[in-house]
């Protein structure tokens, strides 16, 4: 009797907790969405100055951030 009130509160319980789970990583997916744009932008606006070797370390991020991005969808 006591089993089924229970499983009851711990699905309820990993339900919400699931769902926290979901939207944490969605959210995590937009920040590396707009990482990525901001960097792109960012790489060509220091392309146009003329910062080249700072443009460099920015595309070495892109690429980092844009596989981790490729990977986790």
């Amino acid at each position: 009797m006591f089993e089924a009130c229970i499983k009851c509160k711990f699905h309820k319980k990993s339900k919400r907790n699931i769902k926290r789970m979901l939207m944490r990583i969605e959210m995590i997916k937009r920040k590396r969405g707009w990482m990525v744009k901001h960097l792109r932008s960012d790489i060509a606006e220091l392309l146009r100055i003329g910062h080249d070797s700072e443009a460099y370390g920015r595309v070495i991020v892109y690429l980092d951030q844009n596989q981790a991005e490729s990977k986790s969808d």
